[in-house]
C-alpha cells in the first residue's frame, strides 16, 4: 500500500514545476487525468467510444496437406478440394473429385498466370500457392467491460458503475493502443467520470488534518485546503496543483484504493528533491482529509500506512 500511494505521490509532484499563481481563497488551475481547466474556461469531456459487435479475428482457408501429386485421371477427396481450390479462384469446375480435362486446363492456365510451370501437374507448389497456409488475422478494436458487483452476478446492465477498456491491435494480436473509461449511471444515464471539466478553489490558510477513518460508521472528515467541482460531479483520478504568490504549493490526490483525498502542503523553500518515501501520513506530509466515496478498502486506522 506505501509502494502505491508513493507511485501515486510521485505523479503529482513531477508536474509540481509547473507554477500557477492562487491568492488565497480564489480559484487555482486544476488539472485533471483528461484535460486542464481553470474555474472561467472549461475543457469537453472525451467522447466515449461507440462500442462495435464483439470483433472475431478473421481467418484465412484452413489449410490441408497435399500427400500426394495430382494430376489427370487422379480421383478422390483431394482432387475434390483442388477443384473447389480453384473454384474460389475463379474457374467454374464441377467438384466430383475426378481429375479430367477440364480441371487440368484449369490447373495449366492458375500455374501460368502465378509464374509456375504449367505442366497440369499438382504437387505442394501449386497446392499451397491454392491453399495458403492459415493465418489469423487480429487487427481491430477490441472493446471489454468489468463493472461493480459483477462478482456478485449483477448483469452489466444493472449495475451502477462500469470500466470500458478499449484495445486495438494489428494483425499479429499485438496492442498498438489501449484506453480505460470509467462511467457511472446518473439518472439513468451513464456519465464519463474522467471529465475534462474541473474547477477547483484553494484555501491556502488551511491547515489540512486527517479524517478519522469510516470503520464502525464514525467517519468524520478532516480540513481540505480545497473545493472541487467536476463536471462529472465526480473526482476519479483526479488531481491537483496549485502555488501560492509566496511559493506555498497545494497538492490533491483522488486515491483510487482508498477513495481518499490526500492532500499535501509545502511551504516555500521546500526542498522538492524529497524522495517520495519521506511523504508519508505518519511524517504529516501526506494528510487524507476527505472520502469520496465508499467502495475503497477500509480504513481502520492510518497508522495502518
Amino acid at each position: 500500500m506505501r509502494k502505491l500511494l508513493a507511485m501515486t505521490v510521485a505523479a503529482s509532484l513531477i508536474i509540481s514545476s509547473a507554477v500557477y499563481a492562487a491568492d488565497t481563497t480564489t480559484p487555482a488551475t486544476a488539472t485533471g487525468v483528461d484535460g486542464i481547466t481553470t474555474a472561467t474556461t472549461t475543457t469537453p469531456a472525451p467522447t466515449p467510444v461507440k462500442s462495435p459487435a464483439a470483433k472475431t479475428p478473421a481467418t484465412s482457408k484452413v489449410a490441408s496437406k497435399l500427400s500426394r501429386m495430382l494430376g489427370l485421371g487422379s480421383n478422390g477427396d483431394d482432387v475434390k478440394l483442388l477443384q473447389t481450390l480453384l473454384n474460389n479462384n475463379g474457374y467454374k469446375l464441377v467438384a466430383d473429385g475426378f481429375f479430367g480435362k477440364g480441371t487440368l486446363d484449369a490447373v495449366k492456365e492458375y500455374q501460368s498466370k502465378n509464374g509456375m510451370k504449367a505442366d497440369g501437374i499438382v504437387g505442394p507448389m501449386t497446392f499451397e500457392k491454392l491453399n495458403p497456409v492459415a493465418v489469423n488475422d487480429y487487427s481491430g478494436t477490441y472493446i471489454g467491460y468489468s463493472w461493480a458487483d459483477e462478482a456478485k452476478g449483477v448483469a452489466l446492465k444493472d449495475t451502477k458503475k462500469k470500466i470500458q477498456t478499449i484495445l486495438e491491435l494489428d494483425k499479429d494480436g499485438t496492442i498498438i493502443d489501449a484506453s480505460v473509461l470509467s462511467f457511472k449511471k446518473v439518472d439513468g444515464f451513464w456519465v464519463l467520470r474522467q471529465s475534462g471539466n474541473a474547477t477547483v478553489s484553494v484555501d491556502f490558510s488551511v491547515e489540512p488534518t486527517k479524517a478519522t477513518p469510516d470503520v464502525y460508521a464514525k467517519y468524520v472528515a478532516g480540513n481540505s485546503m480545497f473545493t472541487v467541482k467536476t463536471g462529472a460531479d465526480d473526482l476519479m483520478s483526479f488531481y491537483t496543483v496549485a502555488v501560492d504568490k509566496d511559493g506555498t504549493t497545494a497538492v490533491l490526490i483522488a486515491d483510487p484504493i482508498t477513495r481518499y483525498l490526500f492532500e499535501m502542503k509545502f511551504k516555500p523553500g521546500y526542498d522538492f528533491s524529497t524522495k517520495v518515501g519521506a511523504l508519508t501520513i505518519d511524517s504529516g506530509q501526506l494528510v487524507p482529509t476527505v472520502l469520496t466515496e465508499d467502495g475503497g478498502i477500509k480504513i481502520k486506522d492510518w497508522s495502518e500506512f
